[in-house]
C-alpha cells in the first residue's frame, strides 16, 4: 500500500501519491523494518514523498525525532514506530486544510498559537495521528485510573475525544490535504 526504499532498491505497496523512502546510508532500522511499521495503519499516509533519515535532528540533537515537510529524521538509538507515526502527524498536518487546525484546537479547547511551546496543539495533534494511524498504540497508553489516553505532549484525550479527533483527521484527508512538499532549507519541528 505504501512505498518504501532503500538505498538503490523499492519495494512498491501502494498508492503513487504517498510514498516514505529511507534515506540511503540507513544502517540502524533497514526499509522492511520501516515497512513493517507502517502495514496495517488505520490512517492513509500522508500525501507526497516523505524521506525518513535515520540521524540526529538538524539542530536539536537531544530529540528522538523532527521534521520538516518533506523529511523526517529519527535518532537512531530511540527510532521506533511511535516516534516515526508522531512525526508523520507533522507531515500529514504540513498539508492539511486550514479547517483542520481550527476544528482540532476546538476538540482540545486550546486556544494558544498552534505551534506553541510547551506542548502546543501541533504536538498534541501528531500524537492523536499517531493514536489514530496505530490504534494499538492508544489502547497500549490507556490509564485506567483516569479513563484517558496518556500520550505525549500533554495530550490525554478520553477514547471519545480520540474518536472524534480520528473522524476529523479522516475527514481532513478526504477533503484533499495537500501533498507535503520539501522545504530548504529544513526547519525541524518535534
Amino acid at each position: 500500500r505504501w512505498l518504501v526504499a532503500a538505498a538503490v532498491f523499492a519495494v512498491p505497496v501502494g498508492t503513487a501519491d504517498a510514498a516514505v523512502v529511507v534515506a540511503e546510508g540507513a544502517r540502524s532500522q533497514p526499509a522492511r523494518v520501516v515497512n513493517g511499521w507502517l502495514r496495517r495503519l488505520a490512517l492513509p499516509l500522508p500525501r507526497g514523498t516523505i524521506t525518513v533519515s535515520f540521524a540526529p535532528c538538524p539542530g536539536i540533537l537531544w530529540v528522538d525525532g523532527c521534521s520538516a515537510p518533506g523529511a523526517i529524521w529519527l535518532r537512531p538509538s530511540f527510532a521506533d514506530r511511535a516516534v516515526l507515526l508522531h512525526e508523520l502527524g507533522h507531515q500529514f498536518d504540513y498539508g492539511q486544510p486550514p479547517w483542520a487546525r481550527a476544528a482540532f484546537e476546538a476538540l482540545g479547547h486550546d486556544p494558544r498559537p498552534w505551534d506553541a511551546a510547551p506542548n502546543g496543539p501541533d504536538e498534541q495533534f501528531a500524537e492523536a495521528w499517531m493514536g489514530c494511524a496505530a490504534p494499538a498504540i492508544a489502547a497500549d497508553r490507556f490509564d485506567s485510573a483516569t479513563g484517558r489516553d496518556e500520550f505525549a505532549y500533554g495530550y490525554r484525550p478520553t477514547p471519545r475525544e480520540l474518536r472524534r479527533a480520528c473522524t476529523l483527521i479522516r475527514r481532513a484527508g478526504r477533503a484533499g490535504a495537500r501533498p507535503v512538499a520539501p522545504s530548504a532549507p529544513p526547519l525541524p519541528s518535534t
